[in-house]
């Protein structure tokens, strides 16, 4: 998922044969990729675009502007979204989005949008338990 998130970020997306043509190296150097600010999220764009060129796929496709401005509601830590904060509420984590670091927001929106409570659920408390063992809030996120 965090590099499903960092595709979100650059606004573009790759299929399923776009991943599996890329080779085990290549796959790793985007997860790998830093997506902290615009200079890096162009550079993973770019990236993602030479790969897929050098393994003979075409360009990423550009997303939609609304799904391109859904980046916003988990890339801040603004409010969650309506969705979100009911699903939370009632899987009982009303707390939850405000202890959620960019990652697990992304994970909460996405998996809210599926409306897939019981992964939902399940994320939730692995990402509390990654934040109780590292004795802070989760930067899987922050650098993914």
């Amino acid at each position: 998922m965090a590099v499903r998130m960092k595709l979100d970020l650059a606004s573009v997306k790759i299929g399923l044969e776009d991943w599996t043509a890329l080779d085990a190296r290549a796959r790793q150097a985007l997860c790998d990729a830093v997506a902290e600010n615009d200079d890096d999220v162009a550079r993973f764009r770019k990236d993602v675009a030479g790969m897929l060129a050098a393994c003979g796929r075409g360009a990423p496709v550009r997303l939609d502007s609304a799904k391109a401005a859904r980046v916003a509601i988990w890339r801040d830590a603004g409010p969650p979204p309506d969705d979100v904060a009911r699903m939370l509420a009632r899987l009982g984590h009303e707390n939850a989005w405000s202890r959620l670091d960019r990652f697990g927001r992304y994970v909460a929106v996405a998996l809210a949008a599926k409306k897939d409570a019981d992964k939902l659920s399940a994320a939730l408390a692995e990402l509390e338990a990654a934040a109780r063992a590292s004795g802070a809030a989760t930067t899987r996120g922050s650098h993914a």
